[in-house]
């Protein structure tokens, strides 16, 4: 299994967060690039998340510029 550190993150549930009865909400941190968020939701986490990663691919691809790719 491949667990590249670039994609690691910290997740902190607020004491009051009870994910079995859909009280969910804390903070997360990209632990590479400190990068924090607070979320209320599964949802918010994962958007989070994949916020994070994208840009982050963009940014270490091979060639990348940093611009959107225009295809």
């Amino acid at each position: 299994m491949d667990l590249p550190s670039w994609r690691a993150f910290l997740v902190s549930l607020s004491g009051d967060a009870d994910p079995s009865e859909e009280v969910f909400f804390g903070r997360v941190e990209h632990v590479q690039t400190g990068r924090r968020a607070t979320f209320s939701s599964p949802g918010e986490l994962q958007a989070f998340m994949a916020l994070v990663l994208d840009e982050n691919e963009l940014q270490t691809r091979p060639g990348a510029t940093g611009e959107p790719d225009p295809s």
